[in-house]
């Protein structure tokens, strides 16, 4: 068997699942290491290999740990009661809803991920998040080590206690290289981590163009009845999960109002696991506000096709999440799908909308200004049909899937190596998309 490109993570995770999906496709053999996340089967529905490394631990070691952890447990709620302060301050953004993080799942995990990926001899391994997979990844030993920082693990989590913090920088300074989704979060791991800024590196995942981009009419019709939109209806999606810390809670308020003073408006919220209540509360608010047949709320996890499809009709977005973001990938799609964005203002969105992103930046805490954002622009087609079109170059200029994932294969294997992999992703490459060699409009590493 081929030595393979390991990626640690959640294999339920739709970045990963992409990710793996994306290369697997193109000839490079890869596979998915995680703990105790996986209960499917050892090669998942793309045909990508997955290790749950809590199956390949000891007998005696797994008994020990479920002795101690519980004990750790309940000493690390304890400290969290008596630092609640501190923890607040560093989950502020969160507005409540997320629990303090443990520190004890990334530390039992990795130890078992680690002693996983070395058994299977990979040629690199990309550890996909710092808090849950910093430590397995930076444990890995004799291969390269890329860790991919998302920002809430470095912004947020790793300051809840001195001693995350210092796990985190201890991860972060071990591996080969650092990526991150913004130059805010890029910026963190240089300062407050130490970490020697030419082994950072910012990156976008990029956009699939052909799964993202507009709906032709006859389509859009097609998909518009399928959810009982009419014809000539404005659509307008909140592109985040319903949670508060994403924002749902501002957009929900600014958007059922909108939508009650403009008749011919239909909501699309995007659910998310575990928010069943949440999106039963929703359709509730919605039904009171006399907009209850025009809300369209998504439960669960909806697949990808889904969300592209909705988005695809979508005249304008919104994306409230709080702030130090990076650069979400959610926003990037639903702008390549042709639609508007309305956008808590962040240092991150500012930059975008500098190269060209179209959208308008809002207070991420007002459902007054949201929804008036969203009134303007539903109002003035000229200005949307303007601001699609520049999305739409923006996307393509900026962060085309195929440009992005090949400078993302350099960092994590090593120039070398990307040629060779490349070289034979070109000559198998079967997905029908038509492989496209981007090297002279990308940073190579």
């Amino acid at each position: 068997m081929r030595r393979p490109l390991v990626l640690i993570g959640n294999p339920k995770s739709t970045f990963v699942q992409s990710m793996a999906r994306y290369w697997k496709e193109r000839g490079i053999e890869v596979a998915i290491v995680t703990a105790h996340h996986w209960d499917g089967p050892s090669v998942n529905a793309d045909g990508v290999r997955v290790v749950a490394a809590e199956h390949g631990m000891a007998r005696e070691v797994r008994s020990v740990l479920d002795l101690v952890l519980p004990v750790l447990a309940r000493l690390e709620s304890e400290l969290h009661r008596a630092t609640a302060d501190r923890v607040a301050t560093a989950l502020a953004s969160w507005e409540g809803g997320a629990q303090p993080p443990s520190l004890l799942p990334p530390l039992a995990d990795g130890l078992a991920i680690a002693a996983a990926v070395n058994a299977l001899s990979p040629i690199a391994v990309l550890g996909h998040e710092a808090f849950a997979y910093g430590t397995a990844t930076a444990l890995c030993t004799n291969v390269r080590r890329t860790l991919f920082a998302w920002g809430g693990d470095v912004l947020q989590f790793c300051n809840t206690s001195d001693t995350a913090a210092e796990l985190m920088k201890s991860a972060l300074q071990r591996v080969t290289y650092v990526i991150a989704g913004s130059r805010g979060v890029q910026q963190r791991i240089i300062n407050q981590f130490e970490v020697p800024s030419q082994r950072t590196a910012v990156i976008s995942l990029g956009v699939n163009r052909q799964q993202f981009a507009p709906a032709p009419e006859a389509k859009a019709a097609e998909i518009a009845a399928r959810y009982g939109i009419p014809r000539g209806a404005e659509v307008v999606m909140n592109v985040r999960r319903l949670r508060p810390f994403w924002g749902s809670e501002v957009a929900l308020e600014g958007l059922l109002d909108l939508a009650s003073r403009r008749p011919r408006t239909y909501l699309v919220f995007l659910g998310g696991l575990g928010t069943e209540v949440a999106m039963a509360e929703a359709r509730r608010r919605a039904a009171s506000a006399g907009v209850g047949s025009r809300f369209i709320g998504v439960d669960g996890d909806a697949p990808l096709d889904q969300v592209a499809e909705l988005m695809s009709i979508s005249d304008v977005f919104v994306s409230l999440t709080q702030q130090d973001e990076p650069l979400s990938l959610s926003v990037l799609q639903c702008a390549a799908s042709g639609g508007v964005g309305v956008i808590g203002d962040q240092a991150t969105y500012r930059e975008a909308i500098d190269q060209g992103l179209g959208a308008v930046l809002v207070n991420c805490t007002s459902p007054e200004e949201a929804g008036g954002a969203v009134d303007r622009l539903l109002a003035d087609r000229q200005a949307r049909l303007r601001m699609r079109a520049a999305n739409l170059r923006y996307v393509a200029q900026h962060h085309d899937e195929d440009a992005h994932m090949e400078r993302i294969l350099r960092i994590v294997v090593g120039s070398e190596m990307a040629e060779r992999l490349l070289a034979g992703a070109a000559s198998t490459h079967s997905t029908g998309r038509g492989y496209k060699r981007t090297r002279s409009a990308i940073e190579l590493l």
